[in-house]
């Protein structure tokens, strides 16, 4: 009953944007075609009898598209066929035109979904999304087709130059990838949307001046709104908190920095993480001695990444594993947080928390109280707390409770473990991929 070959559905949409027959949808596609998608919306989606599907195309011959030269008039015959065969006439609203002229005369605010597969053009696909924005509902879908397409010099150029300068009034679900190496990016318009909250400590210098420089400039470096959570030894000593870390000057183990073995890390992040919203993220940063610099790369690829993640607990490099100077070598350490676990564990690669994203869900609630508890933890074997076992301190049993749930990682086979806590260099890697998702990766 199809004519005229295989096209991607709304099918591939499952599992990102929910159906409700129940209700009415309004529903706008630019680039029709055939109607081949039109049809498995109003099938999936649109079922009620009220539902209104507009579609915006204008059906004839113009360059960019020589390889329906002469075909076009035939496949809105076929397009009108479709929709008459299949019986959705009624719901049907042909707007046979081109999209900048057409998008303006719609209703503002008025759609659920829109999707967009026009001209792959990038200065058309920017125009196309900034023009039916504005006719998208507050937490309605926007669907980006052939994210990909042409490399980074078509859809993608105008994928990504939208999101960057809409980034403040929406949220980036996903990018679903075909097996032929295109992608779909889902986006949902949020009138109040994702707010970044940067934490970050530092004693001393060169500390200080490396926080200072990344607070200065993050807000150049993204298109949301950015909270900032700036913490020293002054502010956390007036913590509640602080009455169960002050006494660990007193022990003396390698690795004891400023004295506190790095322990306010993890309560500064529970602090923060405890303030975020639904949408937000949580950007845990280092005060970096090797990195003294602001931002230069734009922080939001990463952040979107790591808002669709959950949690991006850190990174890993192929040059630094457990064993590895004794980074995180003890296992009657890691036993004591994973009972009966391999000595093989001594071997994977070690994880480097000087920078992680984090949304709030109840896993990464529980993460952030084991990560304080078994930090704090003392017995008869360990009198001293497991902080304080490893040079690496907070960042021992940060990494073995990423190993004990599975949680996933920033992996870009180029850099090693020092590389990664290089903020810009990380933020650039995201940035020139156009697959996120190969980045990251299991321990």
């Amino acid at each position: 009953m199809i004519e005229g070959g295989q096209f991607l559905t709304a099918d591939f949409w499952s599992g990102v944007i929910p159906s409700d027959t129940t209700k009415p949808l309004r529903y706008l596609e630019i680039g029709t075609h055939s109607g081949v998608n039109l049809i498995s919306v109003e099938k999936l989606y649109g079922k009620h009898p009220d539902s209104k599907l507009f579609c915006i195309d204008p059906w004839e011959d113009y360059p960019e598209y020589s390889e329906y030269k002469g075909e076009m008039d035939t496949i809105y015959e076929r397009f009108k066929r479709h929709i008459k065969t299949f019986g959705i006439e009624d719901k049907v609203v042909v707007k046979r035109g081109f999209s900048n002229d057409q998008i303006p005369t719609l209703e503002n605010d008025s759609f659920d979904i829109i999707y967009i597969d026009g001209n792959h053009n990038p200065e058309f696909v920017l125009e196309d999304a900034v023009l039916s924005f504005r006719k998208l509902k507050n937490h309605g879908y926007m669907i980006f087709d052939d994210y990909g397409f042409d490399g980074k010099s078509g859809t993608s150029k105008g994928i990504d130059a939208f999101l960057k300068g809409y980034g403040k009034h929406l949220r980036v679900l996903t990018t679903k990838w075909t097996t032929w190496g295109l992608g779909q990016v889902f986006v949902q318009k949020i009138k109040n949307a994702m707010k970044i909250h940067l934490v970050m400590f530092a004693n001393g210098e060169p500390w200080e001046t490396s926080k200072a420089l990344a607070i200065d400039t993050i807000r150049n470096c993204t298109q949301k709104e950015v909270i900032i959570h700036d913490n020293n030894l002054e502010s956390i000593k007036k913590k509640e908190w602080f009455s169960m870390i002050k006494t660990l000057p007193s022990i003396d183990k390698l690795g004891r920095r400023d004295g506190y073995y790095n322990a306010y890390k993890m309560f500064c992040v529970l602090d923060a993480y405890n303030t975020i919203g639904p949408n937000d993220v949580l950007y845990y940063l280092d005060s970096s001695q090797y990195h003294i610099d602001g931002f230069t790369e734009n922080i939001d690829k990463l952040c979107n990444a790591g808002f669709e993640e959950g949690f991006i607990a850190g990174s890993v490099g192929d040059d630094h594993f457990n064993n590895t100077r004794r980074l995180c070598d003890k296992i009657n350490v890691w036993r004591k947080i994973i009972p009966d676990c391999s000595d093989s564990l001594l071997s994977r690669r070690h994880v480097l928390n000087s920078w992680f994203i984090m949304c709030k869900n109840d896993f990464n609630t529980k993460f952030l109280n084991e990560w304080i508890h078994w930090s704090l933890y003392t017995d008869d074997e360990f009198p001293d707390p497991l902080i304080t076992q490893h040079f690496t301190v907070d960042q021992s049993v940060f990494n073995i409770l990423v190993v004990k749930y599975g949680l996933k990682v920033f992996y870009y086979k180029p850099h090693g473990h020092c590389k990664n806590k290089n903020k810009n260099a990380v933020c650039s890697v995201f940035n020139r991929t156009l697959n996120t998702d190969s980045l990251i990766t299991d321990v």
